[in-house]
Formats: structure tokens, sequence, C-alpha cells
């Protein structure tokens, strides 16, 4: 089941987009290999472990082991860059000042000219925190491995303990980003000791920042998260009671948070959607900063468990509880709007139009099924020139619009086949009586009207529009009207007119 769910969702990814899977542990390690073969090894970026329930309030006495974890495993198409959260930066561990009492020792290790000072030839003494002070780092764990300094330390000068004496202190040229254009280095100062430290000025970079009055610096994501008490209250969230795997508001959202910013072009979709936690938790984080981002639900139309609170509220299946909550997730966010408005009013009253910001949140969706086309096929080949087969095809399509369908079905269809995406702005215009749709504030102008005339047309191609497109069976067959038609939208200056 998941192979070409996962294989699709990563052909709709963008290049820069993210995948969040969330998992337990039954099917975590088929999970990895399929994302693997899917995605490239290359691509996960991290595995993050979240606390799902609490231990003292699990009564599962007749387990041997007690599950409280999952996991929700991350990968990335090709170039993914996560969202950090940041802080300002921090000049405190800048507190260090290093005094030369007498010259060095000149010589050459591992490629770079380094003076030792022997214990007792320099001076450290702590300092008020400056931007011209230096920070030391203990060299020492992962930063042996991931930060040149550290690299560097380990490789040339955590040997020399024997060589050099304890507490010397090593000025190596030609190294760091401060613009110093060398780094300290203090060896170990005990016969056990094995580790050193290094001293760094601010870098470059952050002086340029720092100088012009601002700089952030970004926080390494963790990979452990503890949402037992999110996951023991989410049960009615969005005032729906959903027991099929429900996930509260706060976990989607921190995948949310950690993949898009208030980023115009950003779409999240679920494709299992469940009850529409992933559309309430956007609606949600618009409101809080907002951002314009828009979602894609994919949900089956499975049946609601008979025993579910939302079948004796009269939701059938699944995607019909998911509909009906994110009606309710936008009256509490225009709920939480009001309230917002109105206390700022009670703090200023000379505040302009509190309600324009509110205003451009967009709390609409549209909802679509899949079905078949709602224009008929023709039956291209007639078996050896059956005449009663071809009668039968003709027939059928006096009217090539299938029965039940709406103009609204009809439309979407024509913008989907015209390269427009379903979110597309759609206006509805009053053109002599008649409903006509304006596309891409009215560069295409559609008419489903089944009645069409002389006059309307005129109307329509009076609007200029870049493109037309009417129903063929609104000219009823008159084939004079259709002639008059393509003259007059090429007279006005229509680059495309086509029925359908």
């Amino acid at each position: 089941m998941m192979y070409p769910r996962l294989y699709l969702a990563r052909n709709l990814l963008r290049d820069d987009g993210v995948i969040f899977v969330s998992i337990d542990d039954n099917e975590a390690s088929n999970l990895k290999v399929l994302m693997d073969d899917i995605f490239g090894p290359e691509n996960h970026l991290v595995t993050h472990y979240v606390q799902v329930r609490y231990g003292s309030k699990t009564l599962a006495e007749k387990n041997d082991y007690q599950k409280l974890i999952e996991q929700v495993i991350v990968y990335q198409k090709a170039s993914h860059q996560p969202i950090k959260k940041t802080e300002d930066y921090s000049l405190d561990k800048f507190c260090w000042e290093i005094n030369e009492k007498k010259p060095g020792i000149k010589t050459e290790i591992g490629g770079k000219q380094v003076e030792i000072f022997p214990d007792g030839y320099y001076e450290i003494t702590r300092v008020n925190s400056s931007i011209k002070a230096l920070k030391e780092t203990w060299a020492t764990g992962t930063v042996l491995i991931a930060n040149a300094s550290g690299k560097y330390f380990g490789t040339h000068l955590a040997p020399r303990k024997e060589i050099d004496g304890l507490g010397a202190l090593y000025k190596v040229l030609g190294i760091g980003e401060d613009g110093l254009g060398f780094r300290y280095f203090t060896g170990p100062k005990k016969e056990s000791a094995t580790k050193g430290k290094f001293f760094s000025g601010v870098p470059l970079s952050r002086v340029e920042e720092l100088n012009a009055g601002e700089s952030l610096k970004s926080q390494p994501i963790p990979n452990f998260y503890e949402f037992a008490g999110s996951f023991g209250n989410c049960r009615h969230e969005g005032d729906t009671d959903f027991r099929s795997g429900k996930k509260p508001i706060a976990f989607i959202s921190e995948w949310i948070n950690q993949a898009v910013k208030m980023d115009e072009s950003a779409i999240i979709l679920d494709f299992f959607a469940g009850s529409s936690s992933t559309g309430h938790a956007v609606f949600s984080l618009n409101k809080e900063d907002g951002g314009n981002r828009k979602f894609i639900l994919v949900q089956l139309p499975e049946p609601c468990n008979e025993k579910s609170e939302a079948v004796k509220e009269n939701y059938k299946t699944i995607s019909d509880l998911g509909k009906e909550r994110l009606r309710r997730a936008i009256r509490q966010v225009q709920s939480e709007n009001q309230h917002t408005q109105e206390q700022q009013l009670l703090l200023d009253t000379n505040l302009p139009d509190v309600a324009s910001s509110a205003n451009t949140l967009d709390l609409g969706f549209r909802v679509f099924r899949l079905a078949e086309s709602n224009f008929k096929p023709w039956q291209a080949e007639i078996p050896n020139g059956d005449t009663e087969v071809l009668s039968k095809q003709l027939e059928f399509h006096v009217s090539h619009i299938r029965e039940n369908r709406t103009p609204e079905d009809i439309l979407y269809e024509i913008l989907l086949k015209s390269g427009f995406p379903l979110p597309t702005q759609v206006e509805k215009i009053i053109v002599c009586g008649k409903s006509v749709y304006g596309i891409a504030d009215g560069a295409m102008l559609i008419c489903l009207d089944d009645a069409l005339t002389h006059d309307l047309i005129k109307a329509i191609a009076d609007r200029k529009p870049e493109r037309v497109i009417c129903l063929d069976e609104g000219f009823a067959g008159n084939d004079q009207l259709k002639t008059n038609a393509v003259q007059t939208m090429k007279a006005r200056g229509v680059t495309s007119f086509k029925t359908v």
C-alpha cells in the first residue's frame, strides 16, 4: 500500500520540498527501507523521536513493554533547508584575553607556522565581554570531528604533551575566521588530561552584522519531542471526535514550522487527512503569523466507526467528518480574531482599521472528489461499420455532458485541462443576465450557458479577454451563430475562442 503512495509523494514534491512520515515502531524499519529506495538514503535528514503517551497514565499491565515513543522520519527531495529557530547573537562568552609575556619558540606543525609558549610565558585573564575579546572552546567530543580548529588540535597538538610539556600555549598562524590571522590553543594542564582548549574571536561576518545593529544565531533542531500531553488531549480538538490515529495540532504545527515559513508558494499536502488536523493547523498558523500557507488534504470516503460520535452526528464517512472540522475550525479562528480585535480596541481606540489584517486571512477551502470526466467519450472505432452502433453513438452525444453535472463540475474540469490549478480564484460575472466565470482577473472567460445569443457573445467579447470558452451545445446547432461568434471574437482581439 505504501510504496506507490510514497513514490507519487516524491514526484509531487518541489526540489526543495520535504516529507514527514509519522510511524510507530511496528513498521518503522520497513518504512525506512522504502524511503531509502524511493528518496535515496543520502536524502534522509533526520528521524525525530516523539513521546506520545505518559508511562504513568497508560494502563497496559498485560504488555511486557510499554511503548511511549513514536517516530517521524524526514526526507528531502533534493535540497531542503530546514527552518531553524534563532536567537540574538550573544557576546557573553567572549570574555578572555591572552597576553604574551615572553617570546615563544617558532616552528612548523601540521603544515602551519606555530609559536609555542611554555607554561609561564603567557597569561590568560578574564575581561569584560566585548567584540574584541576571545571565547574559549573545549577541544573535545564532536568538536574534534566537526570543527576545523578541533580537528587541528586533535591531529597535531594533543599528541605533543610529552614534547612541549603541560600547560603549553600554541599560537597557530593562518587559521580562523575572526580576522586575527591566528588562533590560540592550550594543551593539557595535567598528566592525566588529554584535552585542551582553543580561543577564537568574533567571526568577521558577525562583526559586520553586530556593527549594523543586528545579528541572529540559528539553533540546531532537536530530534526528541514531548507531545504526550497534546496526544492525550487532542480527542476533541476541532470539536470533532475521531479515534483513528488523530494527531494534535501542536504536533503537526511543529513539522510545518520546520519546513516552511509564511511563504506564499508553500503547499502542505497530507494524503492521509483523517479528521483534517493538518488543515486546521494551517489555518491556526496563518492566523498567528499572518502567513498564506495553503493545504491539500486527501482522504478516501471510508465509513466512520459505527460506535463513534461522528456517526451519531450523521457524518457517514471520514471525509465528511474532515470537511465539517474545517468549517468549525474556520468559525473558531474567526471568533478568536473577533476577540483579538475587541481587545485591541479596548487598549487603543485610535487604532486604524484593526479588522483589515484579519480580513486578509484566507479561511476558505474547496472540496473535490475523483470522478470520471463530465464529458462523454466518443467511441473512436465503429466495429465493421456497424450503423446501429454509430446511430447509438450519435444519439448518446446529442448532449455530450453527463447527466446531473453542475456548472461548477464542468468549470473546474475546464480549468484543469486549461492548465489552471484548482485553487485558482474564480469570479462570477453577470453578463446580459447570464453567469460568466472570470479567471485570472478576467484574462479568461468561461460561459457554460446552454442558450447563447449574439448579444451575450458580443458582450463577452467587449470585455476583451485573452481566451473564451463556451459550451458547444450553447449554440444549439446554429452554425451561423457559431461562425459569427468566431468573427466577433477575432474582431475584439480575443486570441483563443474554443467550444467544449
